[in-house]
């Protein structure tokens, strides 16, 4: 049965299974068992933000310099 907190659990899933790791998935299948959902693990691959955030670290911290 599905509880309250399944919705971020399983969001919680994707990023660990998008790790492509056998600790990520491992964690990632917990995380579903712990929504109380069957649902296999999210398809891994490039997560929404990965592109934002590889921007970040490359762009200068110090605009000024």
């Amino acid at each position: 049965m599905a509880n309250q907190l399944s919705p971020l659990l399983h969001a919680l899933a994707g990023l660990y299974a998008a790790e492509n790791r056998q600790g990520g998935d491992l964690a990632a299948r917990a995380l579903l068992a712990a929504a109380g959902v069957k649902r296999d693990l999210p398809a891994s691959g490039a997560a929404p933000l990965d592109a934002v955030l590889a921007q970040c670290l490359t762009d200068d911290p110090h605009p000024l310099s």
